[in-house]
């Protein structure tokens, strides 16, 4: 069961990976703009004669602010992770493992939001009909996993996941938005940064609240006569 979820972790990465190998053998047989997002789109054909679409990256203030936001998110549980290892004890290895998988979700997070990953995605799942919004369950699934594989940790801090929890949810309702245009885009440029702040914040809390406990309690061992 663990090594199902664990895999499932590793879904979006793979899919990144596929498009970045699949681009680069790929043909382009045309271009067209997108009415509804003002987005450039590309026809590639790869191999088998298959057809794809890939969408430009349009960059705004606030998607490199994102971006940034998730690679300073990244670092930190990176940080965190390597402060762990120096504590032994299951609960540190726990805390270690927690982070890196964090520091690889944001990493990739920050990967989709500067290429525009999703979109390519949403796009190419239109074809799909009843399953277009397929693309949700690629980010849901692996979130989903890891808050069950980790609930343990995430439990360690209530403040934390208050924050947190309110970050996730306002990314996700940024996510929803993200195709949209008029107002609702504008809603969405201002609430993917904050969500991401929010994260951080979370992410920051639980950290430190995390190492100080791990910390306790490997005192604890080591005064045990």
């Amino acid at each position: 069961m663990r090594r199902r979820l664990v895999a499932a972790l590793l879904v979006p990465v793979a899919l990144a990976a596929a498009v970045v190998v699949l681009g680069a053998t790929a043909e382009e047989v045309g271009r067209f703009v997108d009415p509804s997002t003002k987005q450039e789109i590309i026809r590639y054909r790869i191999a088998g004669g298959t057809t794809v679409l890939v969408s430009t990256p349009t960059n705004s203030s606030s998607d490199l602010a994102t971006s940034a936001i998730l690679v300073v998110l990244a670092l930190a549980a990176l940080v965190t992770a390597r402060r762990a290892r120096r504590v032994k004890g299951p609960q540190a290895e726990r805390l270690r493992r927690f982070s890196l998988v964090f520091a690889l979700g944001a990493a990739y997070l920050a990967v989709d939001e500067t290429l525009e990953l999703n979109e390519t995605y949403g796009y190419n799942l239109e074809r799909l009909g009843p399953l277009r919004d397929l693309d949700l369950v690629i980010y849901a699934v692996p979130a989903l996993a890891f808050a069950f594989l980790f609930r343990d940790v995430l439990g360690c801090s209530r403040t934390a996941l208050l924050v947190g929890g309110l970050g996730a949810a306002l990314f996700v309702v940024a996510g929803s938005l993200d195709a949209s245009a008029g107002t609702l885009n504008t809603l969405e440029e201002r609430l993917e940064p904050l969500s991401v702040l929010l994260l951080l914040a979370g992410f920051v809390v639980l950290a430190t609240s995390g190492l100080r406990r791990v910390r306790h309690a490997a005192d604890g061992v080591r005064s045990t006569p």
